[in-house]
């Protein structure tokens, strides 16, 4: 037995330890469009937004419960009004399971 259980009331293989939370982005530099891959192990609450290097919001690309498995989101150069976003470097990030994930993308027009 493990001292652990009695304390917690949980078994060590009862807990789940989620691995680091990972995202591509491809092509990079894009244009017209470019494609953000992320995994989820379990499901729950995700935001995925992008931000010009001033810290603006340019978009908001997911916000809500997502299931787990692989996910990909295309962003096409739109900010959040469907305007075409100049050229320049963009930041997205992605926040789940109470974790955070950064891109760098490069929209070449």
């Amino acid at each position: 037995f493990n001292l652990n259980d009695i304390v917690t009331g949980v078994a060590d293989d009862d807990i789940v330890v989620p691995g680091p939370l990972a995202m591509s982005v491809y092509p990079n530099p894009f244009n017209p469009r470019t494609t953000i891959a992320y995994d989820l192990g379990q499901a729950g609450p995700v935001a995925l937004r992008v931000y010009d290097l001033a810290g603006h919001l340019v978009r908001t690309l997911v916000e809500g419960e997502v299931q787990p498995g692989h996910h990909e989101i295309v962003w096409s150069g739109l900010d959040g009004a469907g305007r075409s976003v100049p050229s320049g470097v963009y930041l997205s990030r992605l926040e789940a399971a109470g974790q955070v994930a950064h891109g760098r993308m490069t929209l070449v027009r």
